[in-house]
């Protein structure tokens, strides 16, 4: 597990103004988790990316760091992951997992997405509220009534 600290600056024209905004991600063998500015952890499966039970259990450590002993809704950008083995989609989605998270919105964008995104909802059913998107801005709306529970 990688721990990064990202800056971003912008200088303004007349006289130097500095804008600085930090965040902390966490980068893993699979994943880039990070807390977002409005209250959600957003975790980013590295492109073509295996996922077994022992990158679970990391990804879910790093989401434990940020949330700080916190329950926060997690917002899952499956993108172009490769697979999720069947021990790691029961491991994320049982209680060590639920411990810092409130709910689940998981955004695909791939066929191999979508199945893996169904498999963790239908199959491999999560113990919080979980739901499958293919719209960013709908799965954050959706994690808005999660926030502070």
């Amino acid at each position: 597990m990688k721990l990064f600290l990202n800056e971003k600056s912008q200088n303004k024209q007349e006289g130097v103004q500095l804008q600085v905004n930090m965040e902390t991600v966490i980068e893993t063998k699979t994943t880039k988790t990070f807390l977002r500015k409005d209250g959600l952890i957003q975790v980013d499966a590295l492109p073509n990316s295996k996922m077994t039970i022992e990158d679970a259990i990391e990804n879910i450590e790093a989401q434990k760091s940020l949330a700080n002993g916190k329950k926060y809704p997690l917002l899952v950008n499956l993108g172009a992951v490769g697979s999720i083995n069947r021990d790691a989609r029961v491991y994320l989605g049982g209680t060590e997992a639920e411990k810092n998270i409130s709910a689940t919105a998981i955004v695909v964008s791939s066929i191999v997405g979508k199945i893996i995104g169904n498999f963790m909802i239908g199959l491999n059913k999560t113990i919080y509220p979980t739901r499958l998107f293919t719209e960013v801005r709908e799965a954050i709306a959706w994690l808005e009534q999660f926030k502070d529970k």
